[in-house]
């Protein structure tokens, strides 16, 4: 113990909902991590007319949406579940962020475009 004044920890328990081990690796865990790196692929590429198909940064956002998640499947077996238990958090996390930003724009830019024809109309 390195501080006297603390009490020692009780020892670590490395489950997950009490019956997933996060020290080895869960397969369940890699595929739900793969798919939801993949739906965020998706979601991150950019609205609008699509680019040349000899642009180099749309060829390699192209190649990356689908090569991101089979590295991270493969991660998710070779590592402690811990790991992707992360990825699928941030993955989550960061699916979810997008759609309520992408939900605020869209009202944001209904609501200045109605303003803006109100205010042409007057």
């Amino acid at each position: 113990n390195i501080y006297s004044f603390l009490p020692p920890l009780p020892p670590f328990n490395p489950t997950f909902l009490g019956f997933i081990d996060l020290t080895i690796p869960y397969i369940p865990f890699a595929v739900a991590a793969a798919i939801l790196q993949f739906i965020q692929g998706l979601l991150m590429a950019p609205a609008g007319p699509k680019p040349k198909k000899d642009d180099f940064s749309y060829i390699l956002q192209q190649q990356f949406k689908y090569i991101i998640p089979v590295v991270i499947f493969w991660m998710g077996l070779q590592f402690p579940s811990a790991l992707t238990l992360y990825l699928i958090t941030m993955s989550g996390f960061a699916i979810v962020h997008e759609v309520v930003v992408r939900r605020y724009a869209r009202a944001l830019t209904t609501s200045n475009g109605n303003n803006s024809t109100e205010t042409t109309k007057q």
